[in-house]
């Protein structure tokens, strides 16, 4: 019995340090609470969990700055005590990841319960909250949970491969946003990008029980980029139960579609989009002054741009003054290679105007 003890504890010591994880929680008040806790993230190993709770007045915007974490693996949560929007801590921030992240990191970054604005506010010439420029990015989820994400200029979260290369493309394993208000972002023309914007081979997107308004020139809720197209992943992208007041207008060279990922996603990628509002917004009414009058919609935004996907779409409400049927959003026509872009399969149930959904006017709340 005592030989066996001696060898256990010999195979204890050899142990990968991810087995013994290190679970840190810290309560922030201060800007400089803040930052020095984001500096510890650089200690971080595969299987290690440190969660950064906020604790300050909502009212009290909470000017962080530029943070550029040295964290490459293991998983970060920021998050507060408060599921009121109004009530939450506020941060002008922004995140610009200063190393490349471990391909063997188990890497996650969870946002839940704050309200998150760009450090130079949504005026600035450029800028996004969550930025991962030309780093090695493999991740296996980034995640924003009943967050306020608001005065941004450009992107929500953005990452940039090295290059284009296939062998610089990294993963993501899941993109989810969940229960979040987006809004008053990309109010300038040269700002027309999309809420989310991943260069990198994503296996799983969940996209549901959000609200996004006040965003003029927004193009798109998601959209893929950068990336090599036909990354070889197939993932299944589930979009339910949001609320999109957006829409294509004259003023918009880019045009807006809601899911746009066109040939990134490889053949027979799956899209669920169920139950969602698709609707050109009206001033005042989600929607600031800037935005145009329902005058200005061309009628052509999307609900999804895919090719050779599987698209299922259910009980979804698309106001044909900012939108097309879903069902025509299907590419059709061959490109000029040759190669076939239309949907391997659809099933669209249910798509309702504004009418038929019950929805005859606009009340302020």
């Amino acid at each position: 019995m005592k030989k066996i003890s001696m060898y256990a504890l010999a195979g204890l010591s050899l142990l990968p340090t991810s087995m013994m994880a290190v679970e840190k929680v810290d309560t922030v008040k201060t800007k400089s609470e803040f930052t020095t806790a984001i500096s510890a993230t650089a200690d971080l190993k595969s299987g290690d969990v440190y969660k950064i709770v906020c604790k300050w007045d909502a009212a009290d915007v909470l000017n962080i700055g530029n943070v550029k974490p040295n964290m490459t693996a293991g998983k970060l949560i920021i998050t507060s005590d408060e599921t009121d929007f109004d009530k939450m801590p506020q941060m002008l921030i922004g995140f610009d990841w200063a190393k490349d992240i471990d391909d063997a990191g188990n890497f996650a970054l969870v946002f839940e319960n704050v309200g998150l604005q760009y450090r130079a506010g949504k005026e600035a010439t450029s800028g996004q909250i969550v930025y991962i420029n030309k780093k090695n990015a493999q991740m296996d989820s980034v995640v924003f949970r009943n967050c306020d994400l608001n005065n941004y200029p450009r992107t929500v979260y953005r990452s940039v491969p090295k290059s284009s290369a296939a062998a610089d493309v990294k993963g993501l394993g899941k993109f989810v946003m969940e229960g979040c208000r987006v809004h008053d972002g990309a109010i300038t023309s040269g700002n027309n990008w999309a809420v989310i914007y991943p260069g990198q081979a994503v296996q799983e997107v969940v996209i549901k029980n959000n609200m996004f308004y006040n965003l003029p020139y927004t193009t798109a809720i998601f959209q893929m980029g950068y990336a090599s197209e036909g990354t070889g992943t197939t993932p299944t992208l589930t979009f339910e139960n949001n609320s999109v007041f957006q829409a294509a207008s004259s003023s918009q060279s880019k045009g807006f579609t809601a899911i746009n990922t066109g040939a990134y996603f490889g053949a027979g990628s799956t899209f669920n989009i169920n139950n969602n509002l698709f609707i050109a917004p009206v001033k005042g009414v989600y929607a600031s002054e800037q935005v145009n009058d329902e005058h200005n919609f061309t009628g052509k935004a999307k609900v999804i741009n895919a090719d050779q996907a599987l698209v299922y779409a259910k009980n979804n409400v698309v106001d044909a003054t900012g939108f097309m049927p879903i069902a025509d959003c299907n590419n059709t026509t061959p490109g000029e290679d040759g190669v076939d872009h239309a949907w391997l399969l659809s099933e669209i149930e249910n798509s309702y105007s504004l009418e038929e959904a019950g929805i005859t006017s606009w009340e302020e709340g």
